[in-house]
């Protein structure tokens, strides 16, 4: 993957196909790097998406950034360097990923880094997700309303005895649809959370009414899903057993 390939090589072209979150954090990422050169580009589905909001705030950081083909669009040429921090706006409406991304490098900077967000904030339990990500390796932020304030910890970053992170519920989605057209299965999705702040997590209350029931062990954070009674008429082969390992 790309982050194995940065150990071995700094100058080179990391193509992440169709993958837009990968594309969006690993841009912040090879700017605050500090070192070496790289081409980041994807698909040309994934072309044809705008990333000139988040490039523009990494440039008022100091980013090296150049558009390759179209502007505003990927591919991108960055030379990573030290950034500085200070006050960035960005629009919050358009992807909480832009927001995540600066978030995640802001103990890199050189000072303090403010995010004023503009507009309506979408997806805001993934900005807290990233928050708390920080808050876990012993980085304090303030988020007021439509203000967030981190200051630069640069050297001074904690690191936790151990850190879990959690699965996609997004992609749990699937398993559940499964259980939920099996006459009878039992399916064991690890990494997931009781208490989450994937918007997602919702599913366990939507698949519940679909006559799938949940278990949980909290010290494995494990999750149990099987059906309550049928609910297909045509159900899937009976019996089905999976063990669903979906790390991030």
């Amino acid at each position: 993957n790309a982050l194995n390939q940065l150990k071995h090589n700094e100058n080179h072209t990391i193509n992440v196909n169709h993958a837009g979150t990968d594309f969006r954090f690993l841009t912040a990422f090879l700017a605050a790097r500090k070192r070496g050169t790289y081409t980041l580009t994807g698909s040309e589905r994934l072309k044809n998406r705008p990333i000139s909001e988040l490039v523009n705030a990494l440039k008022q950081l100091g980013a090296d950034i150049h558009y390759t083909e179209r502007e505003n669009h990927p591919p991108l040429k960055i030379t990573g360097k030290q950034l500085r921090g200070g006050e960035v706006k960005v629009e919050a409406g358009i992807s909480s990923q832009f927001i995540s991304s600066l978030l995640l490098i802001s103990p890199l900077l050189s000072s303090e880094l403010v995010i004023d967000l503009k507009g309506d904030i979408v997806s805001l339990p993934y900005i807290q997700m990233s928050l708390d990500l920080l808050k876990a390796f012993g980085i304090d932020y303030e988020f007021h309303s439509h203000r967030i304030k981190i200051a630069s910890y640069r050297n001074k970053i904690a690191s936790p005895p151990s850190f879990s992170v959690e699965s996609d519920w997004s992609s749990a989605s699937y398993w559940y649809s499964v259980c939920a057209l099996s006459k009878n299965a039992e399916i064991r999705l690890g990494q997931f959370y009781e208490q989450s702040l994937q918007p997602d997590s919702r599913l366990v209350k939507i698949y519940t009414a679909l006559g799938v029931k949940m278990s949980h062990l909290i010290y494995m954070n494990l999750v149990t899903i099987s059906p309550i009674v049928p609910t297909s008429p045509s159900p899937l082969p009976a019996p089905v057993w999976v063990w669903a390992y979906m790390q991030n």
